[in-house]
């Protein structure tokens, strides 16, 4: 069995005692490099633009289609190519999934002629509530993208980089327990991120509506076909059923505005910033510099040790 020696203990025991003793003799050195990566952090932090978060709260807006008669036909309605899904939890996913796609949000950027505004800005000015655009990109007086020196073209980003930024500063949530939709837009300016959540609202529902209209007025053509063509009373019966279904999503589609989405409580224009936390950014920076600056003693009381 192997003896613990006791002159080794004590002498760790005072190798630790030494190196509390060494890091403490440099408390000054600590608290100096604390301070100045706490300097840096707060030259940082309030070079940061503010950013302002606008929120609306949304429910799904399905109609009750999952009725009795939809059950009966649903066999017959999936080989005729029509929905009678009822707006079920699966439908409501494909309507989020709409509002996130790069189509959407494409269409969405090109109608709005958000494309600068997403790209080329870099701040927001309060007192004339303006963007303040990066000029060397573009051009914000004459409203054209600069042309690039080296390469002789337009500094004009493409659609789809500004769908990626576009998707990092939007954000759609889905509460489990009650359903509701959290759909919330950050940007420099907080009327900017108010009207562009409004405005995805008004045009997600006019997308959901424009696909059933089509979808409807598809399956309503050809179940008048398929009357017209069957002898079969009871086949006829079941057709006459999923056409009363269809003229009924068509006849929702006409009457409603608030078609997909339901707006429970609507965007509003925010008064405070959602980020930058300045005072945050300096604590981390100032606890960055005293780790640098403890774990840079403790190697220089290792390194003297070593030349001793």
């Amino acid at each position: 069995m192997t003896k613990v020696n006791e002159n080794d203990i004590y002498s760790d025991e005072i190798d630790l005692k030494i190196l509390i003793l060494e890091v403490w003799e440099k408390k000054f050195f600590i608290i100096i490099v604390a301070t100045i990566f706490a300097l840096v952090g707060a030259v940082y932090a309030f070079q940061q633009p503010n950013y302002y978060k606008s929120e609306a709260t949304l429910a799904f807006n399905t109609s009750s289609n999952g009725s009795a008669l939809s059950g009966q036909l649903g066999g017959i309605a999936a080989l005729a190519g029509v929905n009678l899904s009822g707006g079920g939890s699966n439908e409501n996913e494909i309507i989020i999934e709409i509002l996130k796609s790069r189509q959407f949000l494409s269409k969405f950027i090109s109608k709005y002629d958000l494309l600068a505004m997403l790209m080329a800005s870099e701040g927001w000015d309060p007192s004339s509530g303006q963007l303040i655009y990066d000029e060397s990109l573009y051009d914000s007086i004459d409203k054209n993208w600069t042309v690039n020196e080296e390469g002789g073209k337009q500094n004009r980003p493409s659609l789809l980089d500004s769908v990626n930024l576009f998707t990092d500063q939007l954000n759609v949530s889905v509460d489990s327990l009650s359903g509701l939709v959290k759909l919330s837009f950050e940007f420099y300016s907080p009327e900017l991120a108010k009207e562009i959540v409004v405005s995805l609202v008004e045009e997600i529902n006019k997308e959901i509506k424009r696909r059933d209209i089509e979808e409807a007025t598809l399956s309503i053509d050809y179940l008048t076909n398929q009357i017209a063509q069957t002898k079969a009373l009871n086949l006829q019966t079941m057709f006459y059923g999923l056409l009363e279904e269809q003229t009924k999503t068509l006849m929702l589609a006409n009457v409603r505005p608030e078609y997909a989405f339901k707006i429970i409580d609507p965007a509003i224009v925010p008064e405070r910033k959602s980020k930058p936390s300045r005072p945050l950014i300096v604590i981390v920076f100032t606890v960055l510099g005293g780790m640098l600056a403890l774990v840079i003693a403790i190697f220089m009381y290792i390194f003297k040790g070593s030349d001793e």
